[in-house]
C-alpha cells in the first residue's frame, strides 16, 4: 500500500512504490510544480513520457537479433542441422528476446526512479528557498 503525503503541491511516497504505474503518477505530481516557463520544463515533461511509456520492446529487438545471430554463427560453426539443434536455437532465441524484454522494462522503471528522485531534490531545494513572512 502506497501512502502519499502531500507538501505544498507536491505529493511523495511513504512506501516506494515497485511498479511503472506506481511511479509514473507520482512524477506527474512533481512535474506540476515545475514553472511553466521554466526552459527544463518540456525536456523533463518529454523524459518522464518517454520512460513511463517504455515497454522494452526495442531492447528485447536487440537480444531476438544478437541471438538469432548467435543462433545461426553455432549452427554454422558445428554443422549439427538436426530437429534437437534447431529446437534448442529456437528456444534460445525466445528466451533471450523475453530476457532482453524484462531487462528493458527494467531500465525504463529504474530511468523513472532517477527521474523521480531528481525532480523530488528539486522539489525540497525549491520549498527550501522560500521564506514565509509574517
Amino acid at each position: 500500500m502506497v501512502r502519499r503525503v502531500r507538501t505544498g503541491t507536491a505529493t511523495f511516497s511513504r512506501a516506494f512504490p515497485w511498479t511503472r504505474s506506481g511511479i509514473a503518477p507520482l512524477v506527474d505530481d512533481l512535474l506540476v510544480d515545475i514553472s511553466r516557463d521554466d526552459p527544463e520544463r518540456v525536456e523533463l515533461v518529454a523524459r518522464a513520457r518517454k520512460h513511463s511509456r517504455d515497454c522494452g520492446c526495442s531492447m528485447g529487438a536487440a537480444f531476438l537479433g544478437v541471438a538469432v545471430l548467435l543462433t545461426l554463427a553455432y549452427l554454422a560453426a558445428t554443422l549439427e542441422v538436426s530437429v534437437r539443434g534447431v529446437f534448442a536455437g529456437a528456444l534460445f532465441v525466445v528466451v533471450a528476446t523475453l530476457l532482453g524484454k524484462l531487462i528493458g522494462l527494467l531500465l525504463a522503471w529504474v530511468k523513472l526512479v532517477v527521474l523521480y528522485r531528481s525532480l523530488l531534490r528539486r522539489s525540497q531545494r525549491a520549498a527550501a528557498g522560500h521564506v514565509y513572512v509574517y
